[in-house]
């Protein structure tokens, strides 16, 4: 079943009960606010936040994908609603990777607001495609890149390994989601999500 029939069928129990009776009205009256902060609640609930820019980041990951679900606008409050809960549990896996990463790293979060406001048109950036988790193995790769002849001294050396050792988990983590030779059908993840992750030199660190 696709998710728009699940949010439909779920859309036509709620509407004769009480709660759906509730809400219908609240909804049609003030949709984009009431919307707004039942998902800042939502993902304080379902997701462990560690700061308000991975908050903000979740929320509006939340967002793109009930939208996504509901082709955007085409659908009512009440399925907007549920088209978050929908959203959530299909990218729940992806949520993991991306306070995996937050947890490793805590800069993940403004790091990723930053480039999004400075680099706007680059293909990760995305309102259409849940891309949070590989954008911050991007930028955390960046980091990792050593800068000329830093290298050279065995401190230096240690220092970067060290690094390396400690992100390790969360990127390969990451790195997984896209296997050589997968089957492009069970790949959990979109095609721009796919080509950050085949970018070559993401993974000769962690060899």
């Amino acid at each position: 079943m696709y998710a728009i029939d699940v949010v439909n069928t779920v859309k036509n129990i709620l509407t004769n009960q009480p709660l759906g009776i509730m809400l219908q009205p609240l909804m049609d009256r003030d949709r984009q606010s009431i919307l707004k902060a039942y998902i800042h609640d939502f993902v304080h609930m379902m997701y462990q936040v560690s700061s308000r820019q991975e908050h903000q980041l979740v929320c509006e990951s939340v967002y793109i994908g009930s939208s996504t679900i509901v082709r955007h606008k085409a659908a009512d409050g009440l399925a907007m609603l549920i088209a978050v809960h929908l959203a959530y549990q299909e990218a729940v896996s992806r949520f993991r990777n991306f306070s995996s990463l937050n947890r490793v790293w805590p800069e993940c979060s403004e790091a990723i607001i930053d480039f999004q406001e400075s680099s706007p048109n680059f293909f990760l950036c995305s309102n259409e495609e849940m891309t949070l988790d590989v954008m911050g193995l991007h930028l955390l790769l960046e980091t990792l890149e050593p800068v000329k002849d830093t290298l050279n001294r065995e401190r230096n050396r240690a220092e970067w390994l060290q690094r390396v050792r400690h992100y390790r988990p969360a990127v390969e983590r990451l790195l997984d989601m896209v296997r050589p030779g997968q089957d492009p059908e069970t790949i959990q993840c979109g095609p721009r999500c796919v080509k950050g992750i085949q970018k070559p030199g993401y993974s000769i660190h962690f060899l």
